[in-house]
């Protein structure tokens, strides 16, 4: 996949998530899983992630594990990080 699909992909999910401002000590306390997803699936763990693609590579998110309607499975809600505030 290039850079420019990569791209368009983001276009019609990114503007669409909820935005969510965090202190800077919320922000620093986030691991950091820009590549990857954490293991251990538990319900509620949050992260954050950088996206590297295009327009969108200074645009931070967070991710957190929730309930899945099947019990097998957990989903992701991502929401992106609009503003860190000073503590």
């Amino acid at each position: 996949m290039n850079v420019n699909t990569m791209e368009q992909n983001l276009d019609g999910w990114v503007p669409n998530l909820e935005n969510v401002e965090l202190s800077l000590s919320e922000f620093e306390s986030l691991l950091e899983y820009s590549t990857s997803l954490p293991t251990g699936k538990t319900i509620g763990k949050k992260w954050k992630r950088r996206l590297f693609v295009g327009k969108y590579r200074r645009v931070w998110l967070v991710g957190e594990y929730a309930e899945d309607e099947d019990p097998a499975f957990v989903k992701i809600i991502w929401r992106r990080i609009s503003r860190v505030r000073p503590n």
